[in-house]
């Protein structure tokens, strides 16, 4: 019996079902708009293979945190100082904010999934996630700050030192994507175990590292056919998008030709606001979708055995 296809299908009904969750859709991307560890890696793998390898540890260690051009930050560093801190400052509470919001929002999300109350509705969810927000906080955190204190660990060296062997280099590359990996798996059971058992930060690691290490290789098929998923419903957005903006590319042409600069203006910004609502809704969709599906698996992983989709074939043959 296949074990992801009714998980998809389950994750797609609830979606489908409960609009209002789509709003926390939204917010999750928010939170999520900066790149995580595996975007990072597939963003640097070019790096790694002109052999460009300060630039990518560069990128690693420096613009994971600031992800900024470099004119922005010369820009700031012009700026009066007290602009300066009122601009860093509000730029600092919007961060606080949008990431407050984001996890009240995932927060949401997976105490809806395990519990999928009939009556429920976007003002609920809200307070369920806020009631969460701390204990969810404080795992994320801790989780970051032990992966990241351990790749420091790991990576120190080639910072630290000029003339290493490439094998070194290269040994080094390979356990910072399986830690990586490690990372994003831990966060995805331990996230949900926070909301279901209530329990501390180290009692949610010891429970998604076994929950992981049990189902190393369902988690990793899971991953897979997730991204496979997302890749999909990635290019079905981008096709629905064109689609829905050829009117209004129509109507910028013949405003183009007939030189009404009024017209111009007004479905330029009718392109923008439909590209970015677009945009925004099709993440959304996308976030809730895999966040969904996780939780539908760890219901599953908990309170069953499951064989793994290969360990299924192998045993058939």
């Amino acid at each position: 019996m296949s074990i992801y296809r009714p998980i998809f299908k389950q994750s797609w009904q609830i979606i489908k079902k409960y609009k209002f969750l789509w709003w926390f859709g939204i917010l999750i991307t928010l939170l999520s708009s900066t790149a995580n560890e595996l975007t990072i890696i597939i963003n640097n793998l070019g790096n790694l293979i002109n052999g460009n390898l300060p630039m990518m540890f560069y990128n690693l260690y420096h613009l994971r945190f600031l992800n900024m051009p470099g004119s922005f930050l010369a820009l700031l560093w012009q700026m009066p100082t007290i602009n300066l801190i009122f601009y860093l400052g509000g730029l600092g509470l919007i961060t606080v904010f949008l990431i407050w919001l984001g996890i009240i929002a995932r927060a949401a999300v997976i105490n809806f999934v395990l519990n999928q109350p009939n009556q429920t509705n976007f003002k609920n969810q809200f307070q369920q996630g806020k009631q969460n927000f701390w204990p969810l906080f404080k795992f994320t955190l801790s989780a970051r700050l032990i992966a990241y204190g351990f790749l420091l660990i790991i990576l120190s060296p080639l910072i630290l030192f000029k003339n290493i062997h490439n094998f070194w280099i290269y040994l080094s590359f390979a356990i910072f994507i399986l830690v990586s990996i490690f990372l994003m798996f831990i966060l995805r059971y331990g996230s949900i175990y926070v909301i279901k058992k209530h329990s501390n930060v180290l009692e949610n690691l010891k429970n998604s590292f076994k929950l992981f290490k049990n189902n190393f290789v369902i988690s990793l098929e899971m991953i897979i056919l997730i991204a496979l998923i997302t890749l999909l419903m990635g290019i079905i957005s981008i096709v629905i998008t064109i689609i829905a903006l050829i009117p209004l590319i129509l109507i910028f042409y013949i405003f183009t030709s007939l030189n009404l600069v009024w017209g111009i203006n007004v479905i330029l910004t009718l392109i923008i606001v439909s590209v970015i609502f677009l945009f925004l809704l099709s993440s959304a969709i996308i976030q809730l979708y895999q966040q969904t599906a996780w939780v539908l698996l760890f219901e599953k992983l908990v309170s069953q055995s499951i064989n793994s989709k290969i360990k299924r074939l192998i045993s058939r043959s």
